[in-house]
């Protein structure tokens, strides 16, 4: 009887692979924190932005002033209902 054929013992690699790093989640106060960072910059940028329009004396005042609409102005014969959304 033939015995069959042994494969030789494979040499251990020469090259040492190194195992990818740990994939870091971030955890949640920091993804409070970034959620509150980026409402902030939101809230500070439309504050700026309104402010350059009109002036921010003017701006901070505009918000609390009363609000009316006036209403369309259309033709004699063309009816428009207007709806109060306060």
């Amino acid at each position: 009887m033939a015995e069959p054929e042994s494969e030789p013992a494979e040499e251990p690699s020469k090259e040492v692979k190194k195992a990818p790093p740990p994939v870091k989640e971030a955890s949640p106060a920091q993804l409070v924190g970034l959620v509150l960072a980026a409402l902030a910059l939101a809230t500070t940028m439309s504050v700026v932005q309104g402010a350059q329009e009109i002036g921010l004396r003017r701006w901070s005042d505009s918000l609390f002033e009363k609000h009316v609409v006036p209403p369309p102005e259309v033709p004699n014969n063309v009816c428009t209902i207007q709806f109060c959304q306060s």
